[in-house]
């Protein structure tokens, strides 16, 4: 159960090494930070995708606040089981989606799995450079060979008149 599994879980991380007289106004709205969490449990083998992706969700909503005050940017489970490759799940600091300000400095980031990332390494990602392709409404197709990653891009459809 993954409940069990990150029963034990609590995150702590020092705050940024800021000068007192620059707090107020250096404080990041962007959040810097990045966290990776690895999970070997014989149950969560057993799961679908989709479910785990849910109770992941759900993990890192009840940890919000916490993320959010210490500057976290992204959230990475790799989930590992016998005789497979691991299962990467990326949760992104979504600043467009619920972005609320708090007090004066700090802002509250909404977490959104990256379903185009997942089950590929976040590093590996980044090489790829899939933001390139904006234009496009990228689907990630599943193979059997986990060192292929072939997507589907097909143009974003555009409406040139509102009615």
């Amino acid at each position: 159960m993954l409940s069990s599994s990150l029963s034990h879980f609590y995150l702590t991380l020092s705050p940024p090494q800021i000068p007192a007289s620059d707090y107020s106004s250096s404080v990041t709205e962007e959040p810097i930070h990045i966290v990776n969490i690895g999970l070997k449990d014989p149950n969560l083998a057993h799961e679908t995708d989709e479910i785990l992706a849910n109770k992941l969700s759900s993990f890192v909503d009840s940890y919000l606040d916490l993320l959010n005050e210490k500057g976290i940017r992204r959230v990475t489970f790799l989930i590992f089981s016998e005789h497979s490759y691991p299962k990467y799940f990326t949760f992104r600091a979504r600043n467009k989606v619920g972005v609320v300000r708090i007090h004066r400095s700090l802002v509250c980031h909404q977490f959104v799995e990256d379903t185009i990332y997942r089950h590929l390494e976040p590093a590996l990602a980044f090489h790829l450079e899939i933001n390139r392709l904006s234009n496009f409404t990228i689907q990630l197709i599943p193979t059997e060979n986990h060192k292929l990653h072939l997507y589907l891009g097909s143009a974003k459809v555009q409406t040139l008149y509102n009615y």
